[in-house]
């Protein structure tokens, strides 16, 4: 997991994403979980994100 987040981290420099960003993406795309729900926008474009 700590790799793939790193791997995320450095891919992502212009999204200035925090490394638990990076780890909760590495996570969603690791289980291949559809969406997150989140009111965080640095997750549009890497993610599918529902927000209300």
């Amino acid at each position: 997991m700590f790799n793939e987040a790193w791997k995320l981290f450095l891919k992502y420099p212009e999204k200035m994403l925090s490394f638990t960003d990076c780890t909760s993406i590495a996570l969603i795309k690791g289980r291949e979980i559809d969406y997150v729900a989140s009111f965080d926008t640095d997750f549009d474009g890497i993610v599918d994100r529902v927000a209300e």
